[in-house]
């Protein structure tokens, strides 16, 4: 949530195209909502996991970059790759689940999941619609990756495996990642004229 706030502010001030802003509007009252879902969840299994305080998320564009590339770093960082990879885990998440409630929420959160990736996906077509946009291509790896590896990293999932519970192992994880990367992230980023030859060949040698 509050990384989508920073990201609604960053895109008013430059001059975002109204439907960017609608969806990343949209994206912090569904991350609240997300919020709400999971605690209720956590809750049906004994446990709280409301925090006491919450800081604000650091910058994950490199410093070196102008204000306006950071901006659309962090759009795409975001928006194009972790809502992406989310979405595809939820989706997952959904067909194999037979808890009913942990079902609903993927349900509920792939769908919103879904317009937070849009969010992403038009900023960067309007992007380069007006400027050259191929200064982003030796950041694209390096995206993908943190996402990736902040994912994967969780050591909750590196043995444990209860997909009927929406719980997957690393393994599981690392191939549904890898089909959303293959199937959705690289070829738009493609249909943008970006070049995707070095994040083709770390997907390809993707092992787990």
């Amino acid at each position: 949530e509050l990384r989508f706030q920073s990201l609604l502010q960053a895109l008013r001030v430059h001059g975002a195209i109204p439907t960017v802003l609608q969806l990343c509007e949209r994206a912090t009252i569904d991350a609240q909502k997300h919020v709400s879902l999971c605690l209720k969840l956590a809750k049906e299994f004994g446990v709280d996991g409301s925090i006491s305080q919450t800081m604000r998320p650091g910058p994950l564009a490199p410093a070196e970059l102008m204000v306006d590339q950071k901006v659309l770093y962090e759009v795409v960082a975001v928006g194009c790759v972790q809502q992406t990879y989310q979405g595809a885990l939820l989706g997952r998440m959904y067909q194999s689940c037979k808890w009913p409630p942990i079902r609903l929420n993927a349900n509920i959160m792939l769908e919103d999941k879904v317009w937070q990736g849009r969010m992403g996906w038009a900023h960067l077509g309007s992007a380069a619609q007006r400027l050259d946009i191929t200064w982003l291509e030796p950041h694209l790896l390096v995206i993908l990756r943190t996402a990736y590896e902040n994912l994967i990293g969780d050591p909750l999932t590196q043995d444990f495996s209860r997909e009927d519970y929406g719980q997957f192992s690393a393994t599981a994880s690392s191939e549904i990642m890898r089909e959303a990367m293959t199937t959705l992230i690289l070829p738009g980023f493609e249909s943008f004229g970006l070049s995707i030859e070095a994040c083709r060949k770390w997907v390809n040698a993707l092992t787990h």
